[in-house]
């Protein structure tokens, strides 16, 4: 099984440089983990990469949740909520994949391509609107 390996699409963006920068460097590691995968490197390589790619997801949250909080946005703490059980749950998938083969940890990279993509492809999209920055008016 080959992991995912997302592209960014410039649909995908918020029009927010924050958000969208980290949401592409969010796609960037999935990819360094596609490639380990594929290049054959070993379990503890591609294991040292999700371990990354959870640390960045863990502060992208938090940097998420405090523009959403700033920008207004009425279901931040609804919000903040998926993102702790993500954040839970991929930390959790990794622990006990810990020491475990490349098979197991392509699932758990595929996993993670679940909880994080999808979540950044659909309920992201919803506080959009909050954190995009005022159209200019052309004079």
């Amino acid at each position: 099984m080959a992991p995912l390996r997302p592209n960014w699409q410039p649909s995908y963006a918020s029009g927010n440089t924050q958000v969208d920068n980290e949401h592409q460097g969010l796609f960037e590691v999935l990819h360094s983990v596609a490639d380990a995968i594929e290049e054959g490197k070993s379990a503890p390589t591609i294991y040292v990469l999700l371990n990354y790619l959870v640390r960045e997801c863990v502060a992208h949250f938090a940097n998420e949740e405090a523009l959403m909080r700033a920008s207004g946005y009425p279901e931040a703490d609804r919000h903040a909520e998926i993102h702790r059980r993500i954040a839970g749950r991929i930390t959790r998938l990794l622990a006990e994949n810990a020491g475990r083969g490349v098979d197991e940890l392509e699932v758990v990279a595929t996993l993670f391509y679940d909880a994080v993509v999808l979540h950044m492809l659909e309920e992201d999209r919803r506080f959009f609107p909050y954190v995009r920055p005022p159209e200019r008016c052309a004079a």
